[in-house]
């Protein structure tokens, strides 16, 4: 249970995700002035919090595995997929709901097939494709350097530790190896 819980290529990827969608729901509340929860769970907006989450999962298996591992091309070809998916597929379903929803209005006023439109904002810009991207590399980049400037500050602190107990080295490199293996930052 442990092992999932540090598995930095499946949470970083979807707290990434989560953050951009938390973001969304304050620009809508800042904007329309009430907060509307559902804005979490909606497709589409600025960024794209899909791009976010397979950039961000892409940069940390290409940094775990090495960028030459079939890990990280699969995570590659998914970013791609999720993207081009994201800005040309679901944007134009987006843009023919709009006509189609503008057409039950032209021609079916007064006698309505139905009270519900079709959802217009389900995919992406290219704008908002490529901020998502950036935003998903930019945070797991961050996230990977944090983690690797806490586990030299460990290894720092054991030094001094060493060096004030007056240890010997033996035992202490022997401690370093220890905590390297054990250390869910590894």
């Amino acid at each position: 249970m442990r092992a999932l819980f540090s598995n930095a290529a499946l949470w970083v990827p979807l707290s990434v995700a989560f953050g951009v969608q938390l973001y969304k729901l304050l620009a809508d509340w800042v904007q329309t002035g009430h907060l509307n929860v559902r804005v979490l769970a909606q497709a589409g907006g600025m960024p794209s919090s899909h791009s976010a989450m397979v950039a961000s999962l892409a940069t940390v298996v290409g940094y775990q595995n090495g960028l030459d591992s079939p890990l990280f091309a699969v995570a590659m070809v998914l970013a791609i997929v999720v993207m081009y998916d994201a800005r040309g597929v679901r944007q134009e379903s987006g843009k023919q709901a709009r006509v189609l929803n503008e057409l039950m209005r032209t021609f079916l006023s007064g006698h309505p097939i139905t009270d519900a439109e079709l959802k217009e904002l389900v995919g992406h810009t290219t704008v908002q494709v490529i901020a998502g991207c950036l935003i998903g590399v930019i945070y797991s980049l961050a996230y990977l350097i944090l983690r690797l400037a806490l586990k030299a500050l460990n290894f720092y602190e054991l030094y001094l530790i060493n060096r004030l107990s007056n240890r010997r080295p033996c035992a202490m490199i022997g401690r370093i190896r220890r905590i390297s293996v054990e250390s869910p930052l590894s």
